[in-house]
Order: C-alpha cells, then structure tokens, then sequence
C-alpha cells in the first residue's frame, strides 16, 4: 500500500477495494536511522479485516392496498454481509420493525410480507429502510 512511509498513522480509504476478506502485512525497519549492518526488521500480519461498502437492496417490492390494510412483499439481499434489519415507515407513524417470513434476520437473501394496518391520515408513501451486519443501510421508497 505504501513504502517507505514514516509516519506513526497511516489511514487508507477502503471504498476502492472490492468487498471482501483482507489481511494487512505491516514491514518495519529501523534501516534508515541505522549503519548498515545494524538495521533490525519486523514484520505483522493484522487480524481479518471485512471491507464492505455494498448497500443491501430490496427486490420484486409490491405494494398492495386494500382499504385501511397494506399487503407489501419484497425480497432484501445484500452481496457480502447478512441482513440485520429492517424497518418501515408510513408517516405520521415512526419507524417500525418487521421480520422476515422465517422470523429472523441471519441472511444474506431475506424474504418478507407484512400486512399494515394504515393509521388515520396517512401519507400513500412507505418508505422500506434495510441496514445489513456491517451497518451498510438501503433506503427504498414506493408510493401506494
């Protein structure tokens, strides 16, 4: 990533690598403030470190009203990571929580269907907000 770097901290941007596992190999030397000969080297391979930077997406969104009841149906997916939650908004409510059809967040592919009961005055916009395990969110948005 970088030779002969003197500095005592070093920040790289990790949105120009793919998703994916890396693990840093850091080399020292002593050799430019010694004689030759003198020098000492060392070197360390760091712990895992998860680069990614893919937000989750939602699929096949359908959106289904029926009265005061809303029947919606979509598919979460992100590329690398699990999805760890979702939530949806209809104002003037606050955000809430739904789980997937088999009950918990643990995947990378997440299946749901949800049926609303519309509150008084709603607006006819849900907003879907989907965040994975490495707190990557997906904002969706669909007009009913």
């Amino acid at each position: 990533m970088k030779e002969k770097w003197v500095d005592t901290v070093y920040a790289f941007d990790t949105v120009s690598f793919p998703d994916g596992v890396y693990f840093l190999k850091i080399v020292a030397s002593d050799g430019p403030s010694n004689p030759a000969g003198m020098e000492m080297k060392s070197e360390k391979v760091s712990q895992v470190l998860v680069v990614d930077n893919s937000l989750p997406v939602i699929k096949n969104l359908q959106v289904a009203k029926d009265k005061d009841k809303l029947v919606v149906t979509f598919q979460a997916e992100d590329s690398f990571s699990s999805i760890e939650e979702v939530k949806y908004l209809i104002r003037p409510e606050e955000w809430k929580s739904i789980f997937p059809e088999d009950g918990i967040c643990d995947s990378k592919q997440e299946s749901f269907k949800v049926t609303i009961t519309l509150p008084p005055g709603s607006e006819n916009l849900i907003t879907i907000k989907v965040k994975d395990s490495r707190a990557n969110v997906g904002v969706y948005r669909q007009t009913f």
